[in-house]
């Protein structure tokens, strides 16, 4: 038997040819898979002015309480979580009277405080979710907060505070208080 040798060498060839177009052809998968995620809920509050009244003038301009109250406007920069309903509350600060103690009131009777001999002395103050004589208490409880929106963008809240007048004060005295700013889920 003879064998032809060039037929040996086209299978051999062949057999390559078809076993590396097998190896090397792209496999194609139709397959998907799934994206998700749930978007929570969440504030960053941050006090963008400190509430520095003007000089209380008891004797002269703020004698006549209801009338010549001394008042100011600072603000909370609040950025939430757009479409979240928070509410953010002030606290009713350190120096509240016996009534008024405690975080979460709904209308606080605010206090600055002066020391001095060992004795301490008190102004009245308040702070307020809006302007005008009648202005709503910006409390600490959660009926008390101020009720907001996120945008997702930060945003301003005016607060708005008021030293009643007609209170004694120690003449040349700094008078101070520190309210913590926080928020609900609403």
């Amino acid at each position: 038997m003879k064998f032809n040798q060039n037929n040996i060498k086209r299978a051999i060839v062949s057999a390559f040819v078809v076993g590396s177009v097998g190896i090397s052809a792209p496999s194609y998968a139709n397959d998907s898979m799934f994206v998700s995620t749930t978007v929570g809920a969440a504030c960053v509050l941050s006090i963008d002015t400190t509430m520095a009244f003007s000089n209380y003038d008891p004797v002269g301009t703020h004698i006549i309480a209801g009338t010549n109250d001394l008042v100011k406007e600072s603000y909370v920069s609040a950025q939430c979580t757009s479409g979240m309903s928070a509410k953010i509350k002030l606290d009713a600060g350190e120096n509240t009277d016996g009534e008024s103690a405690g975080a979460d009131v709904i209308a606080p009777a605010r206090r600055m405080k002066h020391t001095v001999d060992g004795v301490d002395h008190y102004l009245a103050y308040n702070l307020y979710q809006t302007g005008g004589a009648a202005a709503t208490v910006w409390g600490g409880a959660a009926t008390g907060g101020l009720v907001y929106t996120g945008t997702g963008s930060a945003e301003n809240l005016t607060i708005y505070g008021r030293v009643t007048a007609g209170q004694s004060a120690i003449y040349n005295a700094e008078y101070t208080d520190t309210v913590v700013v926080s928020y609900v889920l609403g």
